[in-house]
């Protein structure tokens, strides 16, 4: 049997049905290929008020939190709308990945029974996600002080242009206003 029989073997013989597989954060869809997390696999769909039994619905909570903080931080005065959106997506997306992550740890546990190799003992490690996890936070981070979010960058930020602060405030106040007009219209039309 060649190689390339001997991987098929055994791709066939671990193939699982999809509807079978357990479910699972999905942070490694989102994270790598920009996919929200299936409803039907979600750990969460037992709490969820958007959940769908629909097949291939992808979860609107992270799509609609993708989109809103794009558009947030596409809006502040000192983010190029062109220039700066791969990174802004980049930084979204790793948010939205640790959250996923500690959500579904919320659900699934930190910890794992796992074997150690040589002598086959079982012990309590910490899920594998995590490593991941870690990185990706400290991704975002970096790349939080690169689109000068963080507090100190802002700081500099505000000694360059005078008043970043103050920009941030007037668009916070803004869409407080109109969310609050909103709100109104709403309850006229109740």
């Amino acid at each position: 049997m060649t190689g390339l029989e001997r991987r098929k073997a055994a791709l066939a013989a671990n193939r699982k049905d999809p509807g079978e597989a357990r479910l699972s954060h999905q942070g490694y869809r989102w994270l790598h290929r920009g996919l929200a997390p299936l409803c039907s696999a979600c750990v969460l769909k037992d709490h969820c008020d958007d959940y769908s039994d629909a097949e291939g619905v992808t979860c609107p909570l992270i799509e609609e939190a993708h989109q809103q903080l794009v558009t947030q931080l596409v809006a502040l005065e000192h983010i190029d709308p062109v220039t700066d959106r791969p990174l802004v997506d980049e930084y979204v997306r790793s948010l939205l990945f640790v959250r996923l992550i500690d959500l579904w740890a919320s659900h699934a546990g930190l910890f794992v029974l796992s074997k150690q190799p040589k002598t086959g003992q079982q012990l309590v490690d910490v899920q594998p996600v995590f490593k991941v996890r870690y990185t990706v936070a400290a991704h975002a981070k970096r790349l939080a002080e690169a689109l000068q979010l963080t507090p100190a960058s802002r700081k500099g930020i505000e000694q360059q242009a005078g008043g970043l602060t103050a920009a941030i405030v007037a668009l916070d106040a803004q869409q407080q206003e109109e969310q609050d007009g909103q709100g109104d219209t709403q309850k006229v039309a109740s």
